[in-house]
């Protein structure tokens, strides 16, 4: 995010441009399977972050993560899925690191998705519902398309319940 931050992990890192590319598509098909467009900052530093994660878990260096989440609570997840079918080639990687990879997903914002419902978050978008019927009984305004305003409050605030429910700084 600083000035030629890019070249100076390029020049100072094993990390090359093709690898960048190839780390860059991947997260296209991620985002093809999972039907959405990442849009924040950090689209740009994933394939790096990916470059490095790869790496370690190359060497045999694994996190042992001490964020409280189960396993179980994410791998059903459509976004474990997406890691596991683009990641498949690096053959046998433990949960806890495919956790990770799709922990960095889930906190990813996005702008568009053909599929919004998502089964288990949907006590969230029902929350979303009620605080806009709330705001049009406070104000005494009916809110025009009502529907595509809850579906772009659910982008936005799906990335936050993950960096809120596991407790994960940016």
């Amino acid at each position: 995010s600083f000035y030629n931050g890019e070249k100076i992990l390029l020049h100072y890192s094993t990390i090359n441009e093709g690898e960048l590319e190839t780390l860059h598509k991947k997260v296209e098909q991620i985002e093809v399977h999972l039907s959405i467009k990442f849009t924040d900052e950090r689209l740009l530093a994933l394939p790096y972050i990916i470059a490095v994660w790869i790496n370690r878990v190359k060497q045999g260096k694994f996190i042992e993560p001490n964020f409280n989440i189960d396993f179980f609570d994410l791998k059903d997840t459509k976004e474990y899925q997406a890691v596991v079918k683009v990641f498949s080639e690096l053959g046998v990687i433990p949960p806890k690191e495919l956790l990770f990879l799709t922990l960095q997903l889930l906190t990813m914002n996005i702008s568009s998705s053909q599929v919004l419902d998502d089964d288990k978050l949907s006590h969230l978008k029902s929350a979303l519902f009620k605080m806009v019927k709330n705001i049009e009984n406070i104000s005494a305004i009916e809110i025009p398309n009502k529907l595509e305003l809850i579906d772009k409050l659910f982008l936005h605030v799906k990335p936050a319940y993950y960096r809120i429910k596991y407790n994960l700084g940016l």
